[in-house]
């Protein structure tokens, strides 16, 4: 099975998706920078889901129950979850929740992801990436509206997802090598989680 997580691991190396499904990742210690980034990112989240239940869903005004939150879907041996799924008419948008203040190349390939399994089970209308909005600047009370902002990237989704297509196929078949050096390591090493499979050369 592959994850949206694991997929996105594969794009940054196919040896780190190789490590993480034999359990061959390093894991170091957080220090106070990492903590504290973890410590934002879960914050942006909850104010997140305050947004969405106080502003964006009454834009939709529909019922509880074509609202659903952390959602997981598996189309054969592909699975995602998603921030948050909402009926929109006759079909549904898709919405993944980004602490960063614009959308990153990552996001792209992480939302195409997401929509080629959900659209198994789903007719799938918009795809959105909520993320902060780099614009607003904070006078008083935390204005929750203009915290966030929306990115529409169904276009874009639309023309990555061939390229998704191939790219998780070819991670699937990643998890299927048996010898880790039949697989292609990472050319960055400082930022590498499995140093003793991709650059066992270095000291």
């Amino acid at each position: 099975m592959i994850t949206k997580t694991d997929f996105m691991a594969y794009l940054d190396a196919p040896k780190h998706l190789w490590a993480i499904k034999n359990n061959q990742i390093q894991v170091k210690a957080l220090d106070d920078f990492l903590k504290h980034l973890f410590e934002q990112g879960y914050q942006v989240e909850e104010y997140a889901i305050k947004y969405i239940k106080e502003i964006l869903i009454p834009e939709y005004n529909v019922k509880k129950e074509d609202v659903f939150f952390q959602m997981k879907c598996v189309d054969g041996n592909f699975e995602a979850r998603t921030d948050l799924l909402i009926k929109n008419k006759n079909k549904w948008d898709l919405y993944e929740i980004k602490s960063s203040t614009d959308v990153k190349k990552e996001h792209k390939y992480d939302v195409t992801f997401q929509t080629l399994v959900f659209e198994k089970k789903y007719e799938i209308a918009n795809v959105y990436v909520l993320h902060l909005n780099k614009k607003y600047m904070r006078k008083g009370p935390l204005d929750l509206k203009n915290l966030f902002t929306k990115a529409f990237l169904t276009d874009t989704v639309d023309k990555l997802k061939e390229e998704v297509r191939i790219l998780r196929e070819e991670a699937f078949a990643t998890i299927q090598i048996q010898n880790h050096r039949q697989v292609k390591g990472c050319q960055k090493p400082k930022d590498c989680p499995c140093l003793h499979l991709c650059h066992s050369n270095i000291p």
